[in-house]
């Protein structure tokens, strides 16, 4: 499942309706056909999993068991990683992701 998803069909999935966030994350995709998993490690892909869970950088540095400060340095370098100009353009990506492969 993984290894179909792209980080730019991740952007077109997040745009939602609203093209003025549509033309954000699709313009800001730096490995447009890359999937995830060659981008992202594993730590980094489980940190962007629980961002679109909806989990705090609190949470995430709980579950790590490393400090807060850490977790957020970590989730720039996954933001430039995935072409994301934005933390909350991560977000919508990463929730999207989750909405699209782990349904609740």
């Amino acid at each position: 499942m993984i290894a179909e998803l792209s980080v730019g069909g991740v952007a077109q999935a997040a745009s939602g309706d609203e093209s003025s966030r549509s033309n954000e994350i699709r313009s800001s995709a730096v490995h447009d056909q890359e999937p995830l998993y060659r981008v992202l490690d594993g730590t980094g892909f489980e940190m962007f999993r629980l961002l679109g869970k909806g989990r705090s950088i609190k949470d995430i540095a709980f579950y790590h068991s490393i400090p807060p400060a850490e977790v957020d340095r970590r989730l720039d370098l996954i933001r430039e990683q995935t072409g994301c100009k934005t933390r909350a353009a991560l977000v919508r990506m990463a929730s999207a992701w989750m909405k699209q492969h782990e349904p609740t």
